[in-house]
């Protein structure tokens, strides 16, 4: 009996202590399992945070560039502006110029066509006389004639100025004296009775 006792206390023993090292394994689990869930979630916490961080940053650099793109457009359209404004300008200045020149070229001719306008055109016939045709021979025209517009002919034949006759005035009239050939004393020379035209301006 003392034997069965004895056995029986040690087989009670023996199933505290397997009861209590369950016990404590699984204590143990449940402190290790704890322990990777609080790591877990840490670490969770952890990347969402630097993800955060990482989206703000991103966000951050994104509206820098778009600031800059901003910047750089609005920057780009004053230049655009400037230049077709200066543009606009030499344009202009050049319309203005031609405005003038032309303004100009018609004042010019404005005043041309009233010296024209103010011009008569005037022809005389001359028969020649023993002293119109002596040494020294002349003819007055009625008026002081301008001298690029005389046009003179004896019978018919051209006759040059500076090469046949010169000019001059005397007594506020235009006086051609003859020369050269047709001057007295020369082979061609004028006789009297010749008659002589003369068309001119005055």
């Amino acid at each position: 009996m003392a034997a069965d006792a004895a056995e029986a206390v040690a087989r009670e023993a023996a199933d505290l202590v397997e009861k209590s090292e369950r016990m404590a394994a699984d204590a143990a689990e449940a402190v290790a399992r704890e322990a990777a869930d609080l790591v877990e979630k840490s670490e969770r916490m952890a990347a969402d945070a630097a993800e955060a961080v990482a989206r703000e940053v991103g966000d951050a650099g994104l509206q820098s560039q778009i600031d800059a793109e901003v910047t750089a457009r609005q920057a780009a359209d004053l230049v655009e502006k400037s230049e077709r404004m200066a543009a606009d300008a030499d344009i202009q200045a050049q319309l203005d110029a031609e405005v003038t020149t032309r303004a100009a070229a018609v004042s010019a001719l404005d005043v041309r066509v009233t010296a024209l306008e103010a011009v008569s055109f005037y022809t005389m016939k001359f028969t020649l006389t023993a002293a119109q045709v002596a040494a020294g021979g002349f003819i007055d025209l009625d008026h002081v004639a301008k001298s690029d517009s005389i046009v003179a002919s004896v019978d018919r034949l051209m006759m040059h100025a500076g090469e046949d006759f010169t000019i001059s005035t005397a007594g506020g009239k235009t006086r051609l004296t003859w020369a050269g050939p047709v001057a007295f004393g020369e082979d061609e020379a004028l006789s009297a009775g010749n008659v002589v035209y003369v068309k001119y301006m005055a």
